[in-house]
């Protein structure tokens, strides 16, 4: 598989560099950092797809990645992007 080459090599600075300086210049400042709820629910869902796919076998994940890739092209042209 090939390297995923970092976006800003392409584009720049993105909003998630401004991001993370802000979050720097606020823990200086004597704040704290605290993420949404968005983002905690974000994390639960991945963690409850990481438990159901972990039950799949091999053949599985080919089978369900080749049928999110029929209703999604981009799919096929990130994995034909690895090799």
């Amino acid at each position: 598989m090939g390297a995923a080459r970092p976006a800003f090599e392409d584009f720049g600075p993105c909003k998630h560099i401004a991001a993370v300086g802000f979050a720097l210049l606020q823990q200086e400042a004597g704040g704290g950092y605290e993420p949404s709820g968005y983002y905690f629910t974000r994390v639960d869902e991945y963690k409850a797809a990481e438990r159901v796919l972990s039950k799949f076998t091999k053949q599985e994940l080919i089978a369900f990645i080749l049928q999110l890739a029929n209703d999604d092209q981009e799919i096929l042209e990130r994995i034909g992007d690895e090799y």
